[in-house]
């Protein structure tokens, strides 16, 4: 299986990420694009900084992949994974996650990507600190 991780402080490249898992043997791609997105819970965001301990995030998101590959019956239809996670500061808009995932069937793809993406944001050493219009008061 083909595999990249990466915790980057430049914009993400969504096309690069599913170029990175396209194959001729894949039927599915699906490409998760996480948004900084303008309100949090009713409240106005102006921007998201995001910081890493980058060697254990990359080793904990390798561990989330081989759980989430365990719940996929036929683990040797999945052909590819690029996830890629920016650090620093975001604006409203900006990409914060990529992953792509690429499958012989859309099923496992759609799983896999949802199960990476579930488990990142419960275990892997990212943190987010969001300044809103309220904190500027």
């Amino acid at each position: 299986m083909k595999l990249e991780i990466k915790i980057i402080e430049k914009q993400l490249d969504v096309k690069y990420a599913g170029d990175f898992v396209k194959n001729i043997s894949s039927g599915a791609i699906v490409l998760f694009e996480g948004v900084v997105r303008e309100y949090n819970n009713g409240v106005k965001i102006k921007n998201i900084e995001y910081s890493a301990y980058e060697l254990m995030a990359i080793k904990e998101i390798k561990k989330i992949i081989n759980i989430a590959l365990k719940k996929i019956i036929n683990v040797e239809q999945v052909h590819a994974i690029c996830i890629h996670h920016r650090i620093g500061k975001l604006q409203i808009g900006d990409t914060a996650v990529v992953i792509a995932v690429a499958t012989e069937h859309r099923k496992e793809a759609f799983e896999l990507a949802s199960n990476i993406m579930d488990l990142i944001k419960k275990t892997v050493p990212i943190w987010k600190q969001e300044s809103s219009e309220e904190s500027a008061h």
